[in-house]
């Protein structure tokens, strides 16, 4: 009787959808009457800035920063925040002498955060992070190299000993 009810409650609480949620936010807003203030300017982390992405396994965040040159230089920041795009839409395939259209889902980021800096003269400077996991586009995760915590615990080993 226990591990039928063990078994009952593990089944309704099991995820049954494979789909990440991400959060979604454009740098304006698009006047949407489903997304009223979704503009990354009004980003608050509540569910109307949530999207089920159907067609991707990773979110994405893009920071552009723009800073003017010359004496009392201003920085401009615009965020954008949506699932990570790895589809081309609708593909087709054969399958017993029909073709039958389908969604395929392409493994092409790599989960990290990466700066677009192909032209050094140019003045904006655009970052594109891409992850794995409910929600994981928030904001910025700042990583620690491994050899930086190594490098502190010995020094800080060596200081106090």
């Amino acid at each position: 009787m226990e591990f039928s009810l063990v078994l009952l409650v593990l089944t309704v609480l099991w995820k049954t959808s494979s789909c990440v949620l991400c959060y979604k936010c454009l740098p304006e807003d698009t006047g949407n009457n489903d997304r009223i203030n979704t503009s990354c300017e009004h980003f608050d982390g509540s569910d109307r800035f949530v999207e089920n992405c159907t067609k991707s396994t990773m979110c994405s965040k893009r920071v552009s920063t723009l800073t003017s040159v010359g004496k009392g230089s201003v920085s401009t920041v615009i965020v954008s925040r949506n699932c990570a795009k790895q589809s081309l839409g609708q593909e087709q395939r054969k399958s017993n002498g029909k073709w039958h259209q389908f969604t395929a889902i392409h493994e092409v980021h790599d989960e990290q955060c990466t700066q677009d800096d192909y032209d050094p003269d140019r003045l904006t400077v655009i970052l594109n992070c891409h992850c794995r996991g409910d929600y994981c586009n928030a904001s910025i995760v700042y990583g620690v190299h491994f050899k930086t915590i190594l490098l502190l615990s010995i020094l800080y080993v060596f200081q106090f000993s």
